[in-house]
């Protein structure tokens, strides 16, 4: 689902789901009837050179029904936030 410039050398470390929906988790309250049901989740990524990642690619939208991703990123030079909406999948992570 997601993938690293490849010259950070990333992987995977912790995954965090959490949706009332799916009984997932702990999650906020559950959706009223016929509301969208949210998916939070955490991932994070233990990377040997983090200074290195140029971009992330973001998979999600083969999944029809995700419209878009809210992502916030804590990296060595900072934090910050970014959306990605259909049809775009890249981060930009140098800025």
């Amino acid at each position: 689902m997601f993938r690293f410039d490849p010259a950070a050398q990333c992987k995977l470390a912790k995954v965090d789901l959490s949706s009332a929906a799916l009984k997932l988790g702990t999650p906020h309250a559950a959706p009223a009837q016929g509301e969208h049901a949210d998916v939070d989740a955490s991932y994070e990524f233990a990377c040997v050179d983090a200074g290195k990642a140029g971009h992330v690619d973001v998979g999600l939208f083969g999944f029809n029904q995700i419209k878009r991703v809210q992502v916030q990123l804590v990296l060595p030079g900072g934090q910050f936030k970014r959306e990605l909406k259909r049809p775009a999948q890249r981060i930009v992570l140098t800025q």
